[in-house]
């Protein structure tokens, strides 16, 4: 899932912000969560 969550926030153009909080895991998780939602 987490790759699909990366590949999708990568296709919105803020990839490279999101791979670089991606490394903490959570982080990346809750942000996705509210970008998605958005």
């Amino acid at each position: 899932m987490a790759k699909q969550v990366v590949w999708t926030i990568t296709a919105r153009s803020k990839g490279k912000i999101f791979l670089s909080i991606g490394l903490n895991g959570m982080e990346i998780r809750n942000i996705a969560r509210k970008y998605l939602e958005l």
